[in-house]
């Protein structure tokens, strides 16, 4: 006899009470599902960021500004492999050099300003010129073919810590200081302002005090001179300095130039000492010496820089003001980046 087909199990329906609870129970396992997601999302996420910006955001964020021109930390990097070459780089020789090194970076970016807003301009040959001069002796040129040149700046250049733009940053910088410094020559006055000037120069306050306090009662300039002056230059000239324009001496140009003739000065704290001065004759306007111009004009750069750093916006974020230094996390990260 043909077996019987079974009928299908009836389907168990579920309560009202059941159903609503197994909603409950899946909704949950969905927020928990959800909310779990999202705290391994916010974990990867910090972690993420945490390496981000230490190992990665520094590269970008700003160390210097001048005038609103931003250089990046990265860019720091790079002009400290510039400068350090062979030399320790260890946090220590980092952090003491800092300030000296975020100061020629802003001076080379006033210098470019300014050598800007006088229609100065820097072209590629002059850069590629300038690469050639730095790796060509004169004796070699009429020697070397170019074959030969292009090889060794393809060799010098393979082999340097930063990249080729970055060095012709630092070239530009330099073409921008020498034609700058052209111009400002340029500018410098062959004649002005000028007192006959004698001096005594020595080391401390006490010995300047002694030999103001000689002066004050009828003492003889130049015999002071003789016996109390550190410079080997004038003191057997009984302190004379001869004609010396304003600009010459910038330390003592506020007293030399408002002194009455014949009447000592007070003694003036410089960098090389204490000077007492006496001014023994003066002149509104005259030629100056050639010495003099010579020396006039190797500093019109330099007193240019004086002038600007004071006029110009200048922002350090590298070294923390408070202490002096510059800030930790930074300097790990520089330290890190010179391995």
């Amino acid at each position: 006899m043909p077996k019987k087909s079974r009928s299908p199990a009836p389907v168990k329906q579920l309560t009202s009470r059941q159903l609503s609870r197994w909603q409950k129970e899946h909704r949950r396992q969905r927020i928990i599902f959800v909310i779990g997601s999202l705290v391994i999302i916010l974990i990867v996420g910090i972690l993420g960021y945490g390496y981000f910006t230490s190992q990665f955001a520094p590269r970008w964020q700003a160390a210097i500004k001048v005038n609103g021109s931003t250089f990046s930390t990265q860019y720091y990097v790079n002009y400290l492999r510039a400068v350090l070459g062979n030399q320790p780089k260890d946090a220590g020789s980092i952090n003491s050099m800092t300030r000296s090194v975020v100061e020629k970076i802003q001076d080379s970016e006033l210098v470019k300003q300014a050598a800007l807003n006088l229609n100065i301009s820097v072209s590629e040959d002059d850069i590629n010129q300038a690469i050639r001069d730095s790796l060509i002796k004169p004796e070699e040129k009429d020697k070397l073919s170019e074959t030969e040149i292009q090889d060794r700046i393809q060799k010098f250049t393979s082999n340097m810590p930063f990249p080729v733009d970055f060095l012709k940053e630092l070239i530009t910088a330099d073409i921008y200081g020498k034609k700058l410094q052209e111009k400002l020559e340029s500018q410098v006055p062959t004649q002005s302002e000028q007192v006959k000037l004698s001096a005594i120069v020595v080391d401390t306050d006490v010995t300047a005090t002694e030999v103001s306090a000689k002066l004050q009662n009828n003492g003889d300039f130049a015999a002071l001179s003789k016996e109390y002056s550190k410079d080997e230059n004038t003191k057997e000239k009984g302190g004379d300095m001869g004609w010396v324009p304003r600009g010459l001496f910038p330390e003592l140009d506020g007293v030399a130039f408002s002194l009455s003739k014949g009447t000592p000065s007070q003694p003036i704290a410089t960098s090389n000492g204490y000077y007492i001065l006496l001014v023994t004759d003066k002149k509104d306007s005259s030629p100056i010496s050639d010495d003099a111009l010579q020396v006039l004009k190797s500093r019109a750069l330099t007193n240019w820089l004086e002038q600007a750093r004071k006029s110009n916006k200048l922002e350090n974020y590298l070294v923390d003001k408070a202490r002096g230094s510059v800030y930790p996390t930074k300097l790990n990260w520089i330290v890190k980046q010179l391995k």
